[in-house]
């Protein structure tokens, strides 16, 4: 039943600076007209996101991975 539920709530993503401006800031009018019960908490930062202590859904980041 939850699978055909319009998505609602909020989601918080963290991402870089400028990827966010030339790639989610675009698409971020578009993303809140198809799900207007959706919040998106856009959180800009450079650096490494703790995921486990900070409540954050999704990470994007982008270059070279440690071991």
């Amino acid at each position: 039943a939850n699978l055909e539920q319009e998505p609602h709530g909020v989601l918080k993503v963290t991402a870089p600076v400028t990827f966010s401006t030339l790639y989610l800031a675009p698409i971020c009018r578009e993303l809140h007209r198809r799900y207007p019960h959706l919040q998106l908490d856009l959180q800009l930062s450079d650096g490494m996101s703790n995921m486990i202590d900070e409540p954050i859904d999704v990470a994007v980041r982008i270059g070279v991975l440690g071991d």
